[in-house]
């Protein structure tokens, strides 16, 4: 009878620990297949991208599992789309450069452009239109006959020709300013560098002088008193009439026609209409300048 008490209780001690031990390996098989699947969900997101890792608790459950799942979709979509903002980005920087770019070039064209028809002037000793082109700072420190004057002297020592090598803008400057670099040939073969300045002043490039050039004109108002001091002419030679206030000559401002026609040939082109008109009805002179006058 004892036999009997024990063995019941023997046999079911037995089945209990078997039911554990089910339990438990069940339990730790679902963990593992759970981990295995958050593990493969998690690597599929990447695509060919590296997989990430993430550990997982044994414990987690499937509603935190869910959650955690769209975090993760929440941050590649973020990243995703600061990816797209940078490409953007990147493109609309590189427009912008290749404009900025164009543009500076086509300012430099235009300086080119400037300094060639300046020196194209100086070479016709077109005097009325490089006075004009000068920037308000230059054009202050001659007057316009000191200009004519100047510069035609500079012309009889000897011809010489421009050529532009090289524009270049000044980025230090609060002014639109370029420096340009004039290649000038004699007539001997022998060169020399200029270096000078184009200034966008009312609308236009207009030309600014350097130290170099001050200092060139400054030696030719010397020359030309020297050589009236030394001349032996005993006729003076006639005094240009001043200027009048407005700096617009007229032929009521002359004493004389000769007076009249020495402005009118420093420019032909006439800018004070000293001429008289062309056309029908005309009956005087053409390059005769106030024909009236004594």
């Amino acid at each position: 009878m004892e036999m009997r008490k024990v063995i019941p209780p023997l046999f079911s001690v037995a089945v209990a620990i078997v039911i554990v031990v089910a339990g438990c390996s069940d339990t730790s098989d679902r963990n593992r297949a759970n981990s295995s699947s958050q593990k493969g969900r998690v690597a599929s997101k990447g695509g060919n991208q590296k997989p990430k890792t993430v550990v997982v608790n044994k414990g987690l459950s499937k509603k935190e599992e869910k959650k955690l799942n769209k975090r993760l979709d929440e941050l590649e979509k973020k990243v995703e789309t600061q990816d797209k903002k940078s490409a953007r980005a990147t493109a609309s920087s590189s427009a912008e450069s290749s404009q900025l770019e164009q543009s500076g070039q086509q300012v430099e064209n235009q300086v080119r452009a400037a300094a060639v028809a300046y020196y194209q002037a100086v070479a016709e000793r077109d005097w009325g239109y490089t006075y004009s082109h000068l920037d308000r700072e230059t054009q202050s420190a001659f007057t316009r006959d000191e200009w004519f004057a100047k510069n035609e002297w500079l012309a009889d020592t000897g011809p010489v020709t421009y050529a532009i090598q090289s524009v270049n803008m000044d980025s230090s400057s609060p002014e639109s300013v370029a420096n340009v670099t004039v290649l000038l040939t004699t007539t001997d073969g022998s060169t020399s560098i200029r270096n000078t300045y184009f200034v966008y002043e009312d609308g236009s490039w207009k030309h600014r002088f350097g130290p170099e050039e001050y200092n060139l004109l400054a030696n030719a108002q010397s020359a030309s008193a020297s050589a009236n001091s030394s001349s032996s002419s005993s006729a003076p030679e006639p005094s240009m009439p001043a200027p009048p206030a407005d700096g617009d000559y007229d032929c009521a401002d002359f004493d004389t026609q000769e007076d009249a026609q020495q402005v009118y040939e420093q420019d032909t082109s006439d800018p004070y209409g000293l001429d008289g008109p062309s056309g029908e009805g005309y009956t005087g002179e053409q390059g005769i300048a106030c024909e009236d006058l004594p």
